[in-house]
């Protein structure tokens, strides 16, 4: 049987995956009820799987607050190119996941 080692290579976000992300984070910046805490855990710049956290929407009592953790640096393009199908795909691809799903 052939063994074989993969690697975890880190690299650095391409233009189009920096562009995608700038456009998403730009249409959730408008968000007014709510809030959405987006937990980035993929690996970029020479980074060991660093978390990077970012907050959209102001935190009122009785309005929803959701997390979701991106695992994947392709995502913000697959979303913004097919909507929410796209989104459950990447879902189903364990491109993202979130701790409470119906939040």
């Amino acid at each position: 049987m052939l063994q074989t080692t993969s690697l975890d290579v880190p690299k650095t976000l391409t233009g189009i995956q920096k562009t995608a992300k700038g456009v998403a984070f730009g249409c959730l910046q408008k968000l007014e009820i709510g809030t959405l805490t987006i937990i980035e855990s993929f690996s970029t710049s020479g980074d060991s799987c660093r978390k990077v956290e970012e907050r959209f929407g102001a935190p009122r009592s009785n309005e929803p607050a959701a997390v979701i953790e991106v695992k994947h640096p392709d995502f913000y393009r697959r979303l913004l190119q097919g909507g929410s199908i796209a989104a459950g795909e990447a879902y189903m691809d364990d491109w993202w996941d979130s701790p409470d799903l119906s939040a």
